[in-house]
């Protein structure tokens, strides 16, 4: 089931927000933890409610003061760690790095910070990037995929017969 399209003029009006605690409290908590505001408000509000005027949604809904309490609430009282923690980190760096539409200096280096969160390299103390300690296997045992990945398949067999074709 949708939700229904609602008024922009609506996200400016306090007692409708008080109204729908519930739907800015979810929003809130996307927002700090660091999804887009167009993501976070998809999300919560419906596809109905993304058109021409999801901006100016936004715009009402984020310069309320019973928006901005809550969000400052919500930054004191939520952990770091669900803001922010490795994995988090790392999904985030490839999602740069696989990026088509980033340029490719941006995307080499959230390759480059993603080599080194996970230790594959380290920056030396002149600031250049080198390999770590350990070797790639380590990196494959920690994470508990298998290496050396497993070899190809074999080539086919010449004097195997050959399936159909539809001609």
């Amino acid at each position: 089931m949708s939700q229904p399209t609602i008024l922009a003029i609506h996200f400016a009006d306090e007692d409708f927000l008080k109204d729908n605690e519930y739907f800015v409290d979810r929003y809130v908590g996307l927002r700090v933890r660091g999804h887009s505001q167009h993501a976070a408000f998809r999300r919560v509000f419906g596809a109905d409610n993304i058109d021409n005027y999801t901006q100016h949604r936004i715009d009402n809904l984020e310069s309320t003061d019973f928006y901005n309490d809550k969000f400052d609430a919500a930054v004191k009282s939520t952990p770091v760690d669900q803001i922010l923690n490795e994995r988090i980190a790392l999904v985030e760096l490839m999602s740069v790095y696989r990026n088509p539409l980033m340029k490719e200096t941006a995307r080499l280096g959230a390759l480059r910070d993603a080599m080194v969160l996970t230790g594959i390299t380290e920056i030396d103390e002149n600031g250049k990037t080198r390999k770590a300690g350990r070797a790639l296997s380590d990196f494959y045992n920690t994470e508990g995929l298998v290496y050396p990945p497993a070899a190809p398949a074999a080539a086919p067999d010449p004097d195997a017969p050959k399936p159909p074709t539809l001609q």
